[in-house]
């Protein structure tokens, strides 16, 4: 490879990786809502879904894409998907509390109005 070009590529590499992530930050906040946008939680209870939601996208998307939170029922969630789920992500009791209480708020929370681009 010739090296004047090495810093191009490198530089086109980190444009594209860029845009990458700005361009799927609208598609992660309709499939895991932000916990701002429930409706009044208490600070105990917003701090295990703000927990609940960080688990949500980074241990739930280790394997695959977030999965819209509201594409499931929520007896679905909880009957099959969180189980089978949590044994896959090696989720503690804990965690798992939490990320069922964040998809459970995020399930009965309002749709907010997508921003137009």
């Amino acid at each position: 490879m010739n090296a004047p070009r090495l810093p191009f590529l490198i530089s086109r590499a980190l444009l594209l990786t860029s845009l990458g992530a700005l361009t799927s930050c609208g598609s992660l906040e309709t499939a895991a809502p932000s916990v701002a946008s429930f409706a009044n939680p208490s600070q105990s209870s917003y701090t295990h879904l703000l927990a609940g939601r960080e688990i949500y996208i980074g241990k739930c998307t280790k394997c695959h894409s977030a999965e819209p939170v509201r594409s499931h029922s929520l007896a679905d969630w909880k009957g099959e998907i969180m189980p089978e789920m949590s044994k896959k992500a090696k989720l503690s009791p804990g965690e798992e509390a939490d990320v069922l209480a964040y998809i459970t708020a995020a399930s009965q929370s309002p749709i907010a109005p997508q921003p137009k681009g």
